[in-house]
């Protein structure tokens, strides 16, 4: 079973907790099962939910939206980052297109484009 997240950024350590419970909690209801985690791997609840579904046995895809995409993270994340992809069983590279139109505005798009919405289903 796949399952993907998006969440917020920058979250303060009181609410990290939170987030950090609730993601595992709902992972639990999926227990017995073959989970394949989908992210990005943005800080906050997207590296919360990445290392849960680790955590509780699953797999790990990552999806980079981006060709410098790390870089537009916060330095304090780059650690975590790094060592959840080391542990992605897949990268999408980005597409050509995409990284022409990136050079050309200077960095990433804030956008995750038609990459991402494949991968990704709502509900159970």
């Amino acid at each position: 079973m796949r399952i993907a997240i998006t969440g917020h950024r920058e979250l303060p350590a009181a609410t990290e907790q939170l987030v950090d419970r609730a993601i595992r909690e709902q992972l639990a209801t999926y227990a017995g099962r073959d989970i394949i985690g989908v992210s990005n791997l943005a800080d906050g609840a997207d590296q919360l939910f990445a290392q849960a579904v680790l955590d509780a046995g699953g797999q790990l895809e990552v999806i980079i939206p981006a060709a410098r995409y790390r870089d537009g993270l916060p330095e304090a994340a780059h650690a975590a980052y790094d060592a959840l992809l080391s542990r992605g069983i897949q990268r999408a590279p980005p597409r050509p297109d995409r990284v022409r139109r990136e050079r050309a505005h200077g960095g990433q798009q804030g956008h995750a484009g038609p990459g991402r919405a494949s991968v990704c289903r709502l509900g159970r």
